[in-house]
């Protein structure tokens, strides 16, 4: 690789020169040629990472926008549930009302019953204790009378003993004048 060098004096070697120039220029053809390789390589594994990120990205875009399809699928479908529910409750709600009005209606209904009941009771109330002062009263009475009656009977105990002994002693003395010794009282 290494050429002999003459040293010519008086005479350029333009074979030489010109063989270099040549050799060079080969080299420069050779180098291009590389160049313009390995730029096409370079070029060609851009675009294939564009393309392969594009695709991916691409993929993974339209996954999302799937992905997002498919909630938004499910949040409607849950917002009309919810709306079917809010729609039941409000029947519930107006039900409710109509049976909070039914029951205010029946609690003032109770109310005036309990008024009238309560005015009633106070009346019996008051009835009842004129009717205990009536039966003290009358229960007095009774006593009064009882005693009275007891008095009564042992007046009538006594006359009828005196009766009783008047009626022998008047037997004895129509009898006894008439001469009977045996006689029998009969009643009347």
């Amino acid at each position: 690789m290494y050429e002999p060098f003459e040293e010519v004096k008086s005479r350029v070697n333009f074979g030489g020169i010109s063989e270099k120039l040549r050799g060079l220029k080969e080299k420069l053809g050779k180098l291009k040629e590389i160049k313009v390789k390995r730029w096409l390589a370079i070029v060609i594994a851009i675009i294939a990472i564009s393309a392969v990120g594009g695709y991916t990205g691409w993929v993974s875009y339209t996954s999302k926008i799937e992905e997002f399809q498919s909630k938004n699928i499910i949040l409607e479908k849950q917002v009309k549930a919810c709306e079917n529910n809010l729609t039941s409750c409000f029947s519930s709600l107006e039900s409710i009302r109509s049976e909070i009005s039914d029951l205010k209606s029946e609690k003032e209904k109770c109310e005036s019953d309990l008024e009238s009941v309560s005015s009633k009771l106070e009346e019996c109330k008051n009835e009842k204790e004129d009717l205990e002062e009536k039966v003290a009263s009358i229960s007095t009475e009774l006593e009064t009378c009882k005693s009275s009656l007891e008095e009564r009977k042992s007046e009538f105990e006594s006359l009828k003993e005196d009766y009783e002994k008047l009626e022998c002693n008047f037997a004895k003395e129509v009898c006894g004048s008439a001469g009977m010794k045996y006689y029998f009282v009969k009643d009347g």
